[in-house]
């Protein structure tokens, strides 16, 4: 069974490399419909971008299947691993009791609240992903949260300034944010990603449009950017490797401003109610 495993998750990495070869048709084809004069050429990319859509919509069907497939095999291998105990009595199982009760409880995983995600338009992506996604790939993640602000500096033309304003956060695309949080999903299997902040958000009673301290506190307690009551001041006291805590990343730190603590903070509030309205449907 641990042989179908692997080629089902071999499979689905083949899917997920498709994938990204038909968005990078798609960021091609867009390109060249933005400088092309000919109306045939015009109507034949549009054509082609429609066809790499659904491709992509295949594929996503395709992934959601094999990912179904995985978990229902990894849960029936467990089960056949599983024996029985020849002596168990009753005094063993007060005494085994007591003993699970001295353990350390795990940290529970934070419980996702349904997300409506709505479909990226691919027509409305500004930035190119082609590098991001090969480096959550490759798991670097340090090198992919920076590409990750760089990103949004260059669709808000922010990269002098280095930071976002209200009015920057408020026009970054949801496609935009949608297609960043796919992307870092997809390499962490859910560990990171916006969308992941906001279930955290939600879960710690943080309410779209407002940012308390007590809540944000809480928050930051949860993704690991608050340790011991004080908040991580320099980027470089992040954790960039996948055991960090869930939602660690992307951070959304300005990694050249002058405070970055301040002027996250400034950003991180307005970012909030932003992603609160791409993940809830209520474009």
């Amino acid at each position: 069974m641990l042989e179908e495993i692997e080629g089902l998750k071999k499979s689905l990495e083949t899917e997920k490399k498709t994938k990204v070869n038909y968005y990078e048709q798609i960021a091609y084809f867009r390109q060249e419909l933005s400088i092309t004069s000919s109306s045939v050429q015009k109507f034949e990319l549009r054509k082609r971008i429609e066809n790499a859509e659904k491709e992509i919509q295949n594929i996503d069907s395709q992934m959601e299947s094999l990912q179904k497939e995985i978990r229902d095999m990894e849960e029936r291998s467990k089960l056949t691993q599983i024996k029985p105990n020849p002596v168990l009595i009753l005094p063993n199982i007060l005494n085994n009791r007591i003993q699970e009760s001295k353990k350390p409880k795990k940290p529970e995983r934070v419980p996702e609240p349904i997300t409506i995600i709505e479909p990226i338009i691919y027509d409305q992506i500004k930035g190119d992903y082609t590098l991001l996604h090969e480096l959550l790939t490759n798991q670097q993640w340090k090198e992919a949260d920076l590409e990750t602000t760089q990103i949004f500096l260059k669709i808000a033309k922010r990269q002098k300034a280095g930071w976002l304003r209200a009015i920057d956060i408020a026009n970054i695309s949801c496609s935009d944010i949608l297609m960043i949080d796919q992307l870092w999903r997809d390499a962490s299997g859910g560990q990171f990603g916006f969308s992941v902040q906001r279930n955290i958000w939600l879960s710690v009673d943080g309410k779209p449009g407002k940012c308390e301290r007590p809540i944000l506190d809480d928050f930051g307690d949860k993704v690991g950017w608050r340790i011991n009551n004080n908040w991580l001041k320099n980027y470089e006291e992040f954790n960039f490797y996948l055991d960090a805590p869930q939602g660690h990343l992307p951070s959304f730190r300005f990694s050249a401003a002058i405070d970055q603590f301040v002027t996250w903070q400034e950003s991180f509030k307005h970012f909030l109610p932003r992603i609160e309205t791409c993940f809830s449907g209520d474009i």
